[in-house]
């Protein structure tokens, strides 16, 4: 028998307003599928929702097709500055998005409202860019605030300087850094509710490695070894990538994208039953080549 780690799942919605993902064959999400997903999650306690203002039109088909009565704990996230000085009229860009996004989600209030592009926190300013932040939370607008972070350097860059409740972070069995650099367990000693995305990395783990994009070459022989791995234990590398997540103690959510009913059913299907996996497993499949493992330099 596995463990049952439904309450830690989330759904990525990235696919409900954009075509998205390197192994992606199915396109954008139809609204009517996207429907059936919402109310599927929502039937099986499935609580987070992930989103974005950049998301095309994720936020508005959230909004249209949330199952009347069901709650979510939804989550998006700013337009991004990405300037070295931040002005006001930046800060009300940022502001006018945020509002555009409540609107568009129907939501009197959101669960997380997170920092699409963290370094802007780096800028100059950018004190004002967390206090509005802060304003949205203390009139009850979000729950929590945060960022989105792609690494240790941010992570650590941001938790000297801002109190914040919510980060999203890059893991996958191929990606180990924040393990590694110890900075999840950094996090959640400040009590940060730390949610995960790239637990797939965009659907790569499920790919022939003969099928690689030309790029992705080098990463052949660990996809093949994880798979033969997979293979010789009996499980499905979805499996074998979600209970790596799981099993991490310091993650609170596993945030992943689906296209299809077809796709959450056997994701709701892994998560209820995984098969728990030894740790010293799974070190063996970290890659450190950061142009391999961020999708953003592919």
């Amino acid at each position: 028998m596995g463990k049952d780690y439904s309450h830690k799942l989330g759904i990525g919605t990235v696919q409900f307003g954009l075509d998205y993902g390197v192994s992606n064959q199915q396109g954008k999400t139809p609204q009517k599928e996207a429907f059936k997903i919402l109310e599927y999650a929502a039937e099986h306690n499935i609580q987070t929702l992930d989103t974005a203002h950049l998301y095309g039109d994720s936020e508005t088909v959230i909004g249209e097709n949330l199952p009347h009565g069901k709650g979510f704990e939804i989550v998006t996230k700013t337009i991004p500055i990405r300037k070295d000085c931040i002005t006001s009229a930046d800060i009300e860009m940022v502001r006018s998005g945020i509002e555009e996004s409540i609107r568009r989600l129907k939501q009197p209030s959101l669960y997380g409202l997170m920092l699409h592009h963290a370094d802007d926190l780096k800028a100059e300013n950018a004190g004002f860019l967390y206090a509005l932040l802060q304003e949205y939370k203390n009139r009850n607008s979000t729950t929590k605030i945060g960022a989105s972070i792609y690494d240790s350097e941010q992570a650590d860059f941001i938790l000297d300087r801002f109190d914040i409740d919510l980060v999203q972070v890059p893991m996958n069995v191929f990606d180990q850094r924040l393990i590694e650099s110890e900075m999840l367990a950094r996090l959640k000693q400040k009590n940060i509710e730390i949610h995960v995305r790239s637990a797939f990395l965009q659907g790569l783990i499920f790919m022939n490695p003969e099928e690689l994009p030309s790029k992705l070459s080098v990463m052949r022989s660990k996809l093949e070894s994880l798979q033969e791995t997979c293979k010789k234990r009996g499980v499905t590398c979805a499996e074998f990538a979600l209970a790596f997540l799981m099993q991490q103690e310091d993650v609170d959510k596993v945030i992943c994208g689906v296209n299809s009913l077809d796709q959450l059913k056997q994701l709701v299907e892994s998560v209820a039953d995984l098969p728990l996996i030894e740790q010293e497993l799974f070190p063996s499949f970290a890659i450190h080549d950061t142009s391999l493992i961020n999708p953003a330099n592919w």
